[in-house]
């Protein structure tokens, strides 16, 4: 019975996927080779990926900053604790 819900899902999606095909032929544009289309995702994954480690190391660094002028302000030393030693 699985066998058959997936087999008729299946059958619907290509279906679909046909239809969708002949709408685009029909107006006279070439559907994007999924290559492409996944080649462009990546590049945008990867650089909003690189974006916001940039943003979390110079925010850290900000609040590193910050945190070194308030103990300066009230005479402490700051110590920074590393898991490498």
């Amino acid at each position: 019975m699985v066998k058959l819900v997936i087999s008729r899902a299946s059958g619907e999606c290509t279906a679909t996927q046909k239809k969708a095909y002949r709408a685009l032929k029909k107006k006279g544009k070439e559907p994007q080779d999924s290559a492409e289309v996944v080649a462009k995702f990546r590049t945008l994954r990867v650089a909003n990926l690189l974006l916001r480690l940039d943003k979390e190391a110079v925010d850290k660094k900000t609040a590193e900053l910050a945190f070194t002028k308030k103990a300066a302000e009230q005479g402490q030393k700051m110590i920074i604790l590393t898991a490498n030693g």
